[in-house]
């Protein structure tokens, strides 16, 4: 079973009243999905990075260092709300992801300057199965998200995931949407079908 079909997954989808489960629009999907194999040396995966976003990482590591503990999902939604000047979903959903990072099925990167600094950025990445989904994300400052990545890249190969999906690809045709996918595609991995299943490749 997919993440897309847990129990979890469906609570978080009602809480923000989704109406076609994600799991539904993956089986109609004709657009592809960005897939990272994590199995290669971390010098491979380093190497399969945009070389742009490698310098990226080491400019923001010289200033910002990256976190997988010592923040909570609270602080993340404070500074979404921050970010997006409002509240763009229900509580419930945020509660719902205290209790994946609480369980260990949420992955939580945070950004900061210096030791238990305020917290500027962070990333959180779903983890079921031998499989991360990136979902969620909020910075407050320019390229600090990539090195959010690489280090939930590290952090992931570590615990023994095995594949990490990025996101959708050739899906949004809006400049914003496509912006997104290029962005996503920088960090390695090749495209596969996104249709449930599908993505489940060896």
């Amino acid at each position: 079973m997919s993440w897309w079909k847990t129990d979890q997954w469906r609570a978080y989808e009602a809480a923000c009243g989704v109406e076609k489960p994600r799991h539904v629009e993956l089986a109609e999907a004709t657009f592809q999905t960005r897939v990272v194999d994590l199995r290669p040396t971390e010098l491979e995966l380093w190497q399969g990075l945009r070389k742009s976003y490698r310098q990226t990482v080491r400019d923001a590591a010289a200033i910002y260092s990256a976190f997988t503990e010592g923040y909570t999902v609270e602080q993340f939604r404070e500074l979404h709300f921050e970010q997006a000047k409002r509240e763009t979903r229900h509580r419930t959903s945020w509660d719902l992801m205290s209790k994946w990072h609480a369980d260990g099925q949420l992955l939580l990167v945070t950004g900061a300057r210096g030791l238990c600094g305020k917290p500027l950025a962070f990333a959180a990445f779903e983890v079921w199965d031998g499989w991360a989904y990136y979902g969620h994300a909020a910075s407050t400052v320019p390229d600090l998200a990539h090195a959010l990545i690489w280090k939930a890249i590290k952090a992931l190969k570590e615990c023994g995931v095995t594949r990490l999906e990025m996101g959708w690809q050739n899906q949004d045709t809006t400049d914003k949407g496509k912006r997104i996918e290029f962005f996503r595609r920088g960090f390695g991995g090749i495209d596969v079908p996104a249709r449930e299943g599908e993505a489940k490749w060896d």
